[in-house]
């Protein structure tokens, strides 16, 4: 028998996995992984009778904070954005 640790392999490939759907500056999920877990909600809401909550957050002036901070403060303010709201939120 031969017998191979693939601790290392795996760890790639979940970080490869992890860089396809989310954005690397902001940790957050591309629009893309969004788009796909949306509609895979909604599949799960007709097929299963199951209910889910969309939260839809328009960050006014967003483009203020581009323009005059620059795009690093801009990606900072979303990180930041997001971990409040994650802290109150339960896993998808």
């Amino acid at each position: 028998m031969v017998f191979h640790d693939e601790t290392e392999r795996r760890a790639k490939t979940h970080e490869m996995s992890w860089q396809l759907t989310h954005d690397v500056m902001t940790g957050l999920v591309s629009r893309r992984e969004f788009e796909r877990r949306l509609d895979n909600s909604i599949k799960d809401a007709v097929t299963n009778n199951h209910e889910h909550a969309l939260l839809f957050l328009d960050l006014d002036q967003f483009k203020t904070v581009n323009d005059s901070c620059g795009h690093q403060a801009g990606d900072e303010l979303l990180k930041q954005v997001s971990a409040q709201l994650q802290a109150l939120m339960r896993p998808w």
